[in-house]
């Protein structure tokens, strides 16, 4: 009985606390896919291991490319195989009998000569070697090469169609027929040509390409390659069931941008009256015919971002042509690639289907296409000699992203959009890690592991700061004069920098001493940034420090490694906040300075703006009169300050450097606050804080924030119903405030969810649109009791809804207040060749975030173990599913569960140890976090409310 009470109370309590969570994908770090794995214990800079580098005695000059993908079985042949045929015209730089290039293990060579090119007199080749660990091709000759004499390497060769999504690889579709197709699809980058063809495979090796590719006669296949066709269809007597597609040589360019592609059952569609050369986009044929159109708004921006760009950087897009084609879902781990001529997305990266595509994805397509196709200059015109200068190529294409949509959909107001999508997103990773952003990777998986924020984010924060202290202009003319310097070749970091340093000389904008070099490499060769501390000093001063930010809990050694750092000010009596021409700065041998303020009683704010990359903490006097002026009139100070200002405090009380009652003082103005970065910097920092806190009692969180939200929607002109032609901004704006209000379980949104549900079950039409859908949906099965839930799965059942919708739906499934309702759901995972048996992870961790759901989760994937590996073919589902939990775990009792669970399954747990470990520390971390904040944070909003 005394457990049976128990268990009755501890369901009551959370009943009463428990709210839905929030719905929304985040729309930050959507331009790349990258892995965002730290690169730990990384060599010290220019530590170069030469033996994973090519000696480059040999270089390429030419490929002629032949490769026969082949995608069904064909007389004897396998199917998944593409036999080939290279040419490589090289250049002897060095004397040597050795010709060293690169090639896969699965890559299988069977013919190799050597030809003198002037004379095509063969070469003897005494033998061919290969060094696996470093996929070295050795071609050992009788003699040495003549320096400055060009020589012909040909090979035939057998490349596997992989199934991984590396290298040249395989993919499929079901078409609206239910047919299968499959088409042969690249990703090369980083390291990853050498899987189908020999190769010079390193970025700084640039050659032109000549490129044909055979497919099969008469089934409905197109191939696609950098360049456009020269011919098509010509016929091969010695295959006659094949023809070949021969296109134009390319200019030079390095091997990871190579693309190699055929496809089943592809359509394309064009541009030719925007930009000056045809622009392209491909995907399914039943995805791109009427009356779903999917390629037609990728196609028209495409278009006009190319011709955008070109004027901005005063280069003529080297190529003839610029295609995009769509990779079916669940084949393109990447995301998106470069490729020069025909970039590939993932379907849902490019297609947008009237209908079933929100306003998210139309920015989030826009996002990526800016993204990519600034690449086609920033990293295909000029690339990075090696691949510790990635953030040459990341970080421009990154900063150029929010110019390109801001200039093709001004409505999504993109321009501000940096400081919250990249800086502020760069600057939280960058305190959890030790990764500098020019790295020194070398081997392949080094190499693999520099794809992360600070690689991107980082790198675009730092440029918008060169941009920032140089002055735009300047920083335009200079990046022009580096796209001509360095055009069809690899740059370096100080290659960049000395042209930028000539440029800034000659406008005069740099002051004495300094040097662009002098300054970037403290922000480019060590990792992490600095927190600039602001003091007032009686009343004619300010004293101006620098030191290095850490995490809470670190040593902070502030003479160890600072900064060249630029101190833009803004005052209550200068209030300029578009200036960003430093007032001071301060020098990495220099660790403070002071500066001329005369007022004890008015605010100053360093940093307008944010286009520095560090943090400010000013002293309480200071802090003070901002906030004063905060709650008298906000828009005196500028919107991405009062951004900065809440991202900066919620960071520094996280870090320990402030109390969390010093960054929720911030909020105190925020009745009137209705500006879209401002909130969207504000709920990141409220998230962890949100989801962590559930376990806990909330009500005075949301008796605080649900109104502040509210006013927002209502000052903003927002409201909760969206109107025929809203778009842009402000419905990102509408969903985010509603997926927060419904997630803190506001009037409204309760009394809107009940509206819905019964207007949606008297007409049978669905009232809810798209862009709101997800946090509404939830709303409407949190709230509408057993009859919302009901619903909502029937229309998860319901033939004629589509994938589309069914998976909205059954995300909504999962919220559920209901514990019976969720049991019901769980199980039906355990259900095979249905929706939501198919879909079973998903469901497991959706109802594993919900309050009342995580507890039946983790009692379903502990005595259900056996079946959950099973159906998923393995341990990583449990431990995908263990991992959300671990998010939301915050009792030492629910550690104490999890240990013993995965010591009971030890044995099936062996190759998942380290994820095991990193489940223990989230829950470590979250146990901390409730300790450290929860009751000062409660015990701030009782006083509020």
């Amino acid at each position: 009985m005394k457990i049976f009470l128990c268990l009755l109370v501890l369901t009551i309590i959370t009943e009463i606390f428990a709210s839905p969570p929030l719905q929304l994908e985040e729309t930050r770090g959507i331009r790349h896919a990258h892995k965002n794995i730290p690169r730990e214990n990384s060599p010290k800079q220019n530590i170069i291991r030469p033996n994973y580098i090519l000696p480059n005695a040999v270089i390429p000059e030419k490929y002629t490319l032949k490769i026969r993908p082949v995608l069904y079985p064909y007389e004897g042949e396998t199917e998944y195989t593409a036999p080939g045929h290279v040419e490589i015209l090289t250049t002897c730089l060095n004397a040597t009998n050795e010709i060293i290039i690169h090639k896969h293990p699965t890559l299988t060579i069977t013919t190799v000569q050597v030809l003198a090119n002037s004379n095509n007199a063969e070469l003897d080749v005494l033998s061919t070697n290969y060094v696996e660990i470093h996929h070295f091709y050795i071609i050992s000759l009788a003699s040495n090469l003549v320096v400055n004499q060009k020589y012909k390497i040909i090979m035939n060769f057998t490349a596997p169609i992989s199934d991984t999504t590396d290298g040249l690889y395989r993919a499929q579709f079901t078409n609206e027929r239910g047919e299968i197709k499959r088409m042969a699809t690249t990703q090369f980058e980083s390291v990853s040509a050498r899987q189908a063809f020999p190769c010079f495979d390193e970025p700084n090796l640039r050659a032109t390409f000549k490129i044909s590719i055979a497919r099969r006669k008469g089934a409905n296949f197109i191939a696609l390659s950098n360049e456009g066709w020269e011919e098509q269809n010509v016929e091969d007597p010695e295959l006659p069931d094949w023809v070949w597609d021969h296109f134009y040589e390319t200019v030079s360019m390095p091997t990871y941008l190579v693309a190699l592609i055929v496809a089943e059952d592809y359509l394309g569609r064009f541009r030719t009256n925007v930009f000056e050369k045809t622009v392209g986009v491909y995907g399914p044929r039943y995805l791109m015919e009427p009356p779903i159109h999917s390629g037609e708004f990728a196609v028209e921006k495409s278009a006009y971002i190319v011709k955008f760009l070109q004027e901005k950087y005063e280069h003529t897009y080297a190529l003839s042509k610029i295609d995009s084609i769509a990779i079916p879902t669940g084949y393109f781990s990447a995301g998106a690639m470069e490729n020069w001529g025909l970039n590939t997305y993932r379907q849902e990266y490019l297609l947008f289907i009237e209908g079933e595509s929100s306003e998210i994805n139309r920015y989030r397509i826009t996002s990526i296409l800016t993204h990519e196709l600034a690449h086609q200059w920033f990293g295909n015109q000029v690339t990075c000699k090696w691949w510790s200068d990635l953030w040459l190529n990341e970080g421009f294409a990154s900063y150029i992203t929010f110019m390109g949509i801001h200039e093709v959909t001004p409505e999504f107001d993109a321009d501000r959009e940096i400081l919250w999508d990249s800086v502020q997103y760069a600057l939280a990773y960058d305190v959890d890690v030790n990764e500098p952003v020019k790295n020194s990777a070398v081997t392949p998986e080094e190499i693999e592991r520099t794809f992360t924020t600070i690689t991107y984010d980082k790198g675009a924060s730092i440029i918008r700061m060169m941009a920032s202290f140089m002055g735009e202009p300047t920083f335009t003319k200079g990046l022009i004069k580096y796209l001509e310097q360095y055009k069809f070749k690899g740059a370096e970091q100080d290659n960049l920098f000395q042209v930028l340093n000539d440029q800034a000389i000659e406008d005069n904008v740099l002051p004495p001493g300094k040097t662009i070099k002098g300054i970037m490499d403290t922000w480019t060769l060590q990792a992490g940034f600095p927190v600039i501390r602001v003091s007032k000093v009686g009343n004619s001063q300010v004293y101006i420090s620098q030191e290095r930010f850490t995490k809470q809990g670190s040593n902070n050694d502030i003479h160890n490694g600072l900064w060249e750092v630029p101190i833009a000010i803004s005052s209550q009596d200068d209030a300029e906040f578009s200036v960003y021409s430093p007032k001071l700065w301060l020098s990495k041998n220099m660790l403070s300075q002071s500066y001329a303020f005369h007022s004890e009683s008015k605010w100053l704010i360093v940093n307008p703006d944010a286009t520095g990359y560090y943090r400010v903490l000013y002293d309480n006097a200071l802090t003070q009169l901002i906030i004063s002026q905060l709650k008298s009139d906000h828009t005196k100070i500028s919107a991405l300050s009062r951004s900065q200002l809440l991202d900066d405090y919620f960071n520094l009380a996280r870090n320990g450097y402030v109390d969390i009652t010093a960054a929720l003082d911030l909020t105190t103005y925020l009745s009137n606050e209705i500006d879209r970065v401002v909130w969207n910097s504000l709920l990141t920092a409220l998230t962890r804080f949100l989801n962590v806190f559930r376990n806990e009692d909330i009500s005075s969180f949301r008796a605080y924030f649900a109104p502040l939200i509210e006013t927002a929607l209502q000052k903003a002109g927002l409201g909760w119903d969206q109107q025929t032609g809203d778009s842009g901004a402000p419905v990102l704006f509408r969903a985010k405030l509603i997926d927060w209000a419904c997630a803190l379980e506001s009037d409204n949104c309760v009394t809107k969810a009940r509206e819905l549900l019964a207007n949606w079950t008297s007409t049978n039409i669905n009232p809810i649109p798209l862009d709101v859908q997800a946090p509404l949906y939830c709303a409407v099965v949190a709230h509408g009791g057993e009859a919302g839930y009901d619903f909502v799965m029937g229309l998860v059942k319901r033939a004629d809804t589509s994938d589309f919708q069914r998976a909205r739906l059954l995300t909504a499934l999962a919220c559920s207040k209901d514990t019976a309702s969720l049991q019901n759901l769980v199980e039906l995972t355990k259900e095979n060749n249905t929706y939501i048996g198919n879909n079973a992870v998903l469901v497991l961790q959706r109802v594993g975030v919900n309050t009342l759901g995580r507890a039946i989760v983790f009692k379903f994937i502990r005595e259900e173990f056996d079946v959950l590996k099973a159906k998923t073919g393995g341990v990583n589902a449990f431990v995908s599913v263990l991992n959300t939990l671990s998010t939301v775990y915050t009792k030492a009792s629910e550690k104490t569960n999890v240990v013993e669970l995965t010591t009971e399954r030890e044995s099936d747990l062996t190759s998942v140890q380290s994820s095991i470990q990193n489940i223990l520390r989230n829950i470590d971390a979250n146990i901390a976090f409730v300790n450290d904040y929860f009751e000062k944070m409660k015990s701030w909003f009782n006083i509020q409310i």
